[in-house]
């Protein structure tokens, strides 16, 4: 014992910690030479995670306290598991939030709901169905900046282009997102061109009355406008701006009809109706100044026509004021009249204005100023119906130019005695 060394310390030797009482360690008895050797012995590190099996670890030896559970749960078979408390604590969660969550889980359904309908309308909606009425017509393309007003204003000008007449549609147009094929969307165009051929409308024309009752309905109001100047120029003389009124002797109005296309009336047709005559026979008196001639042109007609309606008269014949004569002539189905306002200058005539001298013998005449005649602007009204004047000439009104100068003349006023001896 006394020759004993203790070995070197080998360079990387670790550093000495301090001893604990560890359960894993062994003490065996010392050898001869009194010398103790302690081992370590290190048992297998266990798995930690347990097993699925009850009270089994992965390497199939019960976990420290397995036994006692087991024992437990044989002590106490009323016991619960920590499944089963844990479902009663979420229970009586779930019965203290209940209407909580009721709420928020319908919000959250209404919220998903909305989301998804919006995106399927936003994604699904490439086209807008036509609808007549409560009738699908047609597809066309989507466009943010086409509305009902829009289509049907497009369809209702192709209309009027093609019976050059203004028009109304009967029939709804209504516009509603949809989605459809791409082979079933109609371009705009086509479209407008199919509704065009399809829809029921009517002409918007202009009618002719007379006296209340309708005569002819015209396509446009430019027809209506040239039967009137064809049935007015006729009695017309020289340019119709020299005329302060033309006008119809019946109550004539041109008024708006919506009517089928069917009903309208050409030019020709309306005229020839219009345009009809049938014979007035009336009776003349003879007034001052009146000639057969004159007579005659008054009334439009020919002299030989006067002679055949009144028996006895011929170009020989004195008329005489009071005789009463037939004038057979063509009534229109209507009357112009028209009234014409003429002005003329005529000249005042020179008034004799005497200026008596009793000094003087009654054959004494002197002339102390000469007369100067005046001169007058006179406005006359003319009344004529189908070109004839019905009333005499009306003075209007009357403006002296130049005022007339009277002859003044100086007179004798003494009587003289005569000898008749």
């Amino acid at each position: 014992m006394a020759d004993f060394k203790p070995l070197p310390k080998p360079v990387n030797a670790p550093k000495k910690t301090q001893k604990v009482n560890d359960p894993r360690t062994v003490t065996r008895e010392a050898k001869p030479d009194d010398r103790k050797t302690t081992v370590k012995v290190v048992q297998p590190k266990m798995v930690k995670e347990t097993y699925k099996g009850v009270g089994a670890s992965v390497s199939g030896v019960p976990e420290p306290g397995a036994q006692r559970t087991h024992q437990r749960r044989r002590d106490n078979p009323q016991g619960k598991s920590n499944f089963q408390k844990q479902a009663r604590k979420a229970y009586r969660f779930l019965r203290k939030n209940s209407r909580r969550m009721i709420n928020i889980g319908i919000a959250l359904i209404l919220a998903v709901s909305l989301i998804s309908l919006l995106m399927w309308f936003m994604a699904g909606n490439n086209a807008l169905a036509v609808y007549l009425g409560d009738d699908h017509f047609a597809y066309i393309a989507f466009s943010q900046d086409l509305d009902e007003d829009i289509l049907r204003a497009e369809v209702i000008s192709r209309l009027e282009d093609r019976v050059n007449a203004s028009v109304q549609v009967n029939e709804q147009i209504m516009l509603r997102p949809a989605s459809s094929a791409q082979r079933n969307v109609l371009p705009f165009n086509e479209a407008v061109e199919q509704l065009a051929a399809t829809l029921d409308f009517q002409i918007i024309g202009t009618a002719i009355e007379v006296n209340g009752y309708r005569v002819a309905v015209l396509r446009t109001q430019s027809e209506a406008e040239e039967i009137i100047w064809r049935l007015q120029s006729p009695f017309l003389r020289g340019s119709s701006g020299e005329y302060d009124t033309v006008e119809f002797v019946e109550d004539f109005h041109l008024v708006s009809a919506t009517v089928d296309e069917s009903a309208l009336s050409s030019v020709q047709h309306a005229m020839h109706r219009l345009d009809s005559r049938s014979v007035v026979v009336n009776e003349y008196t003879v007034q001052s100044g009146d000639t057969l001639g004159g007579i005659a042109l008054r009334h439009n007609i020919t002299l030989t026509q006067l002679f055949n309606d009144n028996p006895g008269f011929s170009a020989n014949t004195i008329l005489r004021v009071g005789d009463a004569l037939q004038i057979q002539s063509y009534q229109p189905f209507l009357s112009v009249r028209t009234i014409m306002y003429e002005t003329h200058r005529e000249p005042i005539p020179i008034e004799f204005q005497p200026l008596e001298n009793p000094g003087e013998v009654n054959t004494f005449s002197q002339t102390i100023q000469e007369g100067i005649e005046g001169e007058r602007e006179v406005v006359t009204r003319i009344i004529r119906i189908n070109g004839i004047q019905t009333e005499g000439t009306q003075i209007v009104e009357t403006r002296t130019i130049r005022e007339m100068e009277p002859e003044i003349v100086e007179v004798g006023t003494l009587e003289v005695a005569v000898d008749r001896r």
